[in-house]
């Protein structure tokens, strides 16, 4: 094949790496799974492609999901960065938002932050909220108390963040343009590259951020793309945000902080995706992967986006993200008595290595998978059709002498504890989650994805009364899936206070236009394309006058300035209605707090093809002994293979299907059909 016709999904979890390719010629979708190498993430994404006899050289994109950058922060490693920051605001990483992560516990500590304050250093300058520079930085002083830190510390990177620059710039561009000429080899970044809005906390938070895992992501992409290389592959790379497009790595340096996310997000753009096909609407996303859930929502066809994104507690990313919660409850959860003898699940992990100790790579302590191997709920011998070999014995032995004898009970009873505390954690999170949007569950179907979604879904839609789920043709890889669904998108952001009115309106239209031109130039990819190529989006975030925090809403600047203005407010007005059960009379102020631009690139989309329908009933390929919780006591349940599957299709529960990336249970109660498109549709009896 002289032509490229293959596109390549990536996608990096706590315990495997997810692949998937799609051969644009004949349709055909192939997809696999490699161990996640912690100490180096290429070398899993490598050894998958050439376990599995991908052909680089005929592949036109890969798009990738990285835990490049969660993980930096979360363990903090990341590079030793120096903060410079107004002189006065020194404090504001431990200021944060004058709010506590535990109102009530008075031993409670705050994460520290990820810059200490002895690498945060004050610079005498000054721009007021005009954006006029009152005073200009002393380069050489800046130099005599920066440059010993530096040593000292061997400091690789320097965040700048200083007030009001979001109005006038001047102060920190300077200050970078002589930092990068002395140090060179130190990656040095400004809060105006990154964040140009004022909330000093969240801007210089943000910043920081992108500072202490910059230079991370950039050598991590940087080693990938030279690894890929070997492997005879020259087209380009595309990195999964956060905000549910993707960047090229020549455009990474502006979007660094939305990195973070990169793979849970995909799993939404590829639920999306299977739901235009299916012509469902509203649904919540359940993806249980290795280490953790990821819970999500489509209303109406669309997700929902956050204005920011907390990683801990006062580690905040104040960018466009869509709304995903993150619980620790995944296949390698491990499962413990706490202090009382309370039986306890997560948020520790075994990770990919060693694992659950079925895997038998010295792991001695119970998970969620060992307790689902030892109801017979997994199948006991192997995983992924026979790479990954099951020790159930291990299992048994690590639920008996960690949980079971230590509270006298059996090992069934004691797994199917730790089944029913996962289940009852993730429903929790479902209902908070649900409830804060003012969703009802019951009115949604529920969407399992990730390797262990399909196995725990008909007990967590039990316990919140959802009455159908939806389980996708590939559910343990959908975030692969999602990834070649990606548009390419970036996303940029300019404070603008101002009244909504039409005195402001003209200085409104223009302030978007310098934010859209300015936004082309920043980005290599979207400068190269013509103008008809990028669709622009605009939005606009509002408050009523005398408020602290907004409502973001769509502009739309083509209609006429009186029908402007009155569509921009009435849509505020639902919207605030919506979100806060109230909303002002209509004439009431309403005033402008920030400009958004979105710069979206359309991808050639991938187009889901319909399965065979049946000719034959289906039979099981086996039985086997499964724990049945109500009967509390093993009983013979039919095993079915995926692959069996076709349109038409009719099981009723109890049952498992199993397939190569995950596995599905049928409750008693349940009847499973198939659709036209291979989804498995699980309703109550």
């Amino acid at each position: 094949m002289n032509q490229k016709r293959m596109i390549l999904g990536i996608d990096v979890g706590g315990t495997f790496t997810d692949f998937v390719s799609l051969d644009l010629d004949s349709r055909e979708l192939n997809i696999f799974k490699s161990s996640t190498t912690p100490d180096d993430f290429t070398k899993g994404i490598i050894r998958g492609i050439i376990d599995n006899n991908i052909n680089l050289k005929v592949v036109s994109r890969i798009t990738h999901g990285t835990t490049v950058v969660t993980n930096a922060i979360l363990e903090r490693k990341g590079l030793p960065t120096v903060l410079l920051t107004t002189k006065g605001f020194r404090d504001v990483l431990e200021i944060r938002r004058t709010t506590r992560g535990e109102l009530y516990n008075i031993q409670w500590d705050p994460p520290e932050p990820i810059i200490p304050r002895t690498l945060r250093l004050e610079v005498d300058e000054q721009t007021d909220t005009d954006g006029k520079i009152i005073k200009q930085v002393d380069f050489e002083k800046v130099y005599k108390y920066l440059d010993p830190v530096i040593k000292e510390n061997n400091i690789k990177s320097i965040a700048i963040s200083f007030i009001n620059s979001f109005a006038n710039d001047f102060n920190e561009r300077k200050l970078r343009e002589y930092l990068q000429k002395i140090y060179p080899n130190i990656f040095v970044i400004t809060s105006s590259e990154i964040l140009p809005v004022w909330r000093e906390f969240e801007r210089t938070c943000t910043t920081c951020i992108a500072a202490y895992v910059g230079s991370v992501i950039i050598n991590y992409i940087k080693k990938l793309r030279s690894e890929l290389k070997k492997n005879n592959y020259n087209s380009n790379i595309f990195i999964m945000l956060s905000n549910g497009g993707s960047s090229t790595p020549e455009d990474i340096k502006t979007v660094i902080p939305q990195t973070v996310l990169s793979g849970p997000v995909a799993g939404v753009i590829g639920a999306k995706e299977i739901l235009k096909v299916i012509g469902e609407k509203n649904i919540i996303n359940m993806d249980i992967g290795g280490t953790s859930t990821d819970i999500s929502i489509i209303n109406n066809g669309e997700y929902l986006l956050a204005g920011e994104f907390e990683i801990e507690f006062g580690t905040v990313i104040y960018q466009p993200v869509i709304d995903v919660n993150t619980i620790g409850a995944g296949g390698g959860s491990i499962s413990w008595l706490d202090n009382m003898n309370v039986l306890r699940v997560g948020p520790k992990s075994a990770g990919s290595f060693p694992g659950p100790a079925c895997y038998d790579k010295g792991n001695m302590f119970p998970t969620i998978t060992d307790a689902n191997v030892v109801l017979g709920r997994l199948n006991q011998e192997y995983l992924l059709n026979g790479k990954l070999k099951i020790n159930k014995e291990l299992s048994f032995k690590v639920i008996k002498e960690n949980i079971a004898d230590k509270l006298g009970i059996s090992v069934y009873e004691a797994a199917q504890g730790i089944i029913d505390i996962a289940n009852n954690n993730v429903a929790n999170a479902i209902s908070q989650r649900t409830i804060q949007k003012g969703i009802n569950p019951k009115d949604f179907i529920l969407f399992p994805f990730g390797g262990a979604g399909p196995l725990h879904s008909s007990e967590v839609a039990e316990i919140l009364e959802i009455p159908k789920i939806i389980v996708p043709l590939y559910p343990g890889v959908n975030s692969a899936i999602g990834l070649i669904y990606a548009d390419i998108r970036y996303d940029y952001m300019k404070t603008f206070v101002k009244k909504l009115n039409k005195d402001n309106l003209r200085k409104l239209i223009e302030s978007f236009h310098k934010l859209e031109n300015y936004s082309i130039s920043k980005t290599t990819f979207m400068e190269n394309l013509l103008n008809e190529e990028i669709e622009i989006v605009r939005t606009i975030d509002l408050r009523y006058e005398g408020q602290t925090h907004e409502l973001n809403i769509n502009f739309n600047p083509n209609l006429k300035n009186e029908e402007l203005i009155n569509d921009v407010k009435v849509e505020f007005h639902k919207a605030h209605l919506k979100e806060f059960g109230h909303a002002k009379e209509i004439e009431y102020p309403v005033e402008i707090v920030n400009l958004r631009v979105a710069l979206i690139k359309k991808i050639q989309k991938p187009i889901w093809q319909k399965i065979n329908k049946k000719v034959k009933e289906i039979k099981e390929i086996r039985v086997r002994k499964v724990y049945i919780k109500d009967r509390n006591d093993f009983v013979d349940c039919p095993i079915f293979s995926r692959s069996d599957l076709m349109m038409g299709h009719v099981i009723d529960g109890p049952a498992i299907i199993e397939q190569y990336d995950s596995t599905t249970v049928i409750l008693r109660n349940q009847i499973c059909s198939v659709d036209d498109y291979g989804n498995l549709i699980i309703k109550w009896c």
